[in-house]
């Protein structure tokens, strides 16, 4: 069994990482379009599902990081050109379909070790 990552330690990594991408937004060098993606609640609730699924919960990481983008949508069709009302439809559909599937394959992983 690996090592699990600290929540101390990724939340001072993500905090890092934020500062970093917030100076690079400021001074240039990335495209401000993006900066109110990169740097949004939508985007934390992925960078935590990519916390559970770096420390082997995959489900719940799964679930986070599906969530995370659903919401995430909205703001990239309008910098990227795609139509969200259509990707919407889809969407929450096909996600609720994925987030069952887990589920049930992680309650027959319990009941069958």
């Amino acid at each position: 069994m690996g090592k699990r990552i600290s929540g101390k330690l990724f939340a001072g990594g993500l905090i890092i990482i934020a500062g970093v991408l917030a100076l690079l937004f400021n001074i240039g060098v990335l495209p401000i379009e993006w900066k109110n993606i990169v740097l949004s609640w939508q985007m934390l609730i992925v960078a935590i599902g990519v916390g559970h699924f770096i420390n082997r919960h995959y489900i719940g990481g799964v679930i986070w990081i599906t969530i995370g983008i659903a919401f995430l949508l909205a703001p990239l069709s309008n910098v990227m050109g795609f139509n969200y009302p259509m990707v919407h439809q889809l969407i929450w559909p096909i996600s609720l379909i994925l987030l069952s599937f887990l589920l049930i394959i992680s309650y027959s992983r319990r009941q069958h070790p």
